[in-house]
């Protein structure tokens, strides 16, 4: 019963009449919102032997004269190595700030034009400005969260893996495996 009504509101609003500022605001609008939306990605790290057996083997594609070059490389160039992970990761954080600041003004645009049928982008943009704002401000209180939290697992791991390039290969990976499961729990404590 819902069905009709709502197939009719959105032939008026798209289609009657049809004009090419409406489907390109709405375009504008969905396009930015999906910019909030974020994205995600897969690994998938595969390692010579059980690394949890305690006999470490290296993987027999890479030669390990190849993994002491590249080891000496990285310690060669461990200030600038630092310098660019760094660049990287704040430019990263940085746009996801962008983007999720312009998806939640895009989401309340949309809604905008929607549910009172204007399709300009100046009255949809500015006049929802506080509420999308506010509700930038929530999305990126749960993001940092989720950061610190993702943080708290990957650094501990991270320093172990450091330890473990500047050492040599370990005899058992559980000195990499402990540290990133104690220290979170411990910080959670």
């Amino acid at each position: 019963a819902a069905i009709a009504p709502a197939f009719a509101q959105m032939k008026k609003l798209l289609f009657q009449p049809f004009t090419a500022q409406r489907w390109l605001v709405l375009g504008l609008f969905s396009f930015l919102e999906a910019l909030g939306g974020g994205g995600s990605g897969g690994a998938n790290f595969k390692m010579g032997g059980n690394p949890f057996s305690g006999k470490w083997q290296p993987d027999e594609r890479v030669p390990m004269e190849k993994l002491q070059e590249f080891t000496g490389w990285v310690h060669a160039h461990q200030a600038l190595l630092l310098f660019a992970g760094i660049a990287v990761i704040l430019l990263i954080l940085a746009l996801s700030v962008l983007f999720h600041w312009l998806g939640a003004r895009g989401t309340f645009g949309h809604l905008d034009c929607v549910a009172t049928g204007r399709f300009e982008v100046v009255q949809a943009w500015g006049g929802h400005a506080a509420e999308a704002n506010s509700l930038f401000r929530w999305r990126l209180t749960i993001g940092l969260s989720f950061l610190l939290l993702f943080a708290s697992f990957t650094i501990p791991f991270g320093l172990s893996l450091w330890l473990i390039i500047r050492s040599g290969p370990p005899a058992n990976f559980g000195h990499l495996f402990f540290p990133s499961v104690f220290f979170p729990l411990l910080w959670a404590v």
